[in-house]
């Protein structure tokens, strides 16, 4: 076996714009076929962009964009991004959100007693943590490492 290591797409930017026309010839039969290219100004927005994620991010925005798009050309204003540039979500997290988690973790460890790390996953709970979520026991959290 040979490691490949590729850079994340945030490292290679200079492939947006050849990967992204790839996607949209490859993704526009598949949502009607109505659009041929993509403006210079749709992929200057790409190129501002953070991409947290990887290629497949890119993909899923070409392929949301031009089911939304009217014209022949996908355009800056037809491709909606997740977040703001740089990776900074667009607004502030509502502070509900936290008061959920909290509320639901201890719910979600008691229903999945047997599998902390099904119990992690619906906490939500970062990888750090998956040992034991935020309102599990220890104890529990013990018994359900050991079955």
């Amino acid at each position: 076996m040979v490691p490949i290591n590729i850079p994340p797409l945030r490292e290679r930017k200079q492939d947006i714009p050849f990967l992204a026309a790839h996607f949209v010839k490859k993704l526009a039969p598949d949502s009607g076929g109505r659009v041929e290219s993509i403006t210079d100004a749709a992929v200057e927005k790409l190129l501002s962009y953070h991409w947290p994620g990887n290629v497949r991010e890119l993909e899923n925005v070409i392929e949301r964009s031009l089911v939304m798009c009217a014209g022949t050309q996908l355009d800056a204003a037809d491709i909606k991004l997740e977040s703001a540039p740089g990776g900074v979500p667009s607004g502030p997290r509502h502070p509900a959100v936290g008061k959920a988690r909290r509320t639901s973790c201890p719910r979600a460890c008691r229903s999945t007693s047997t599998s902390r790390r099904l119990s992690a996953k619906r906490c939500a709970a970062p990888t750090a943590t998956r040992a034991r979520p935020r309102g599990c026991s220890a104890s529990r959290a013990t018994r359900s490492a050991t079955g």
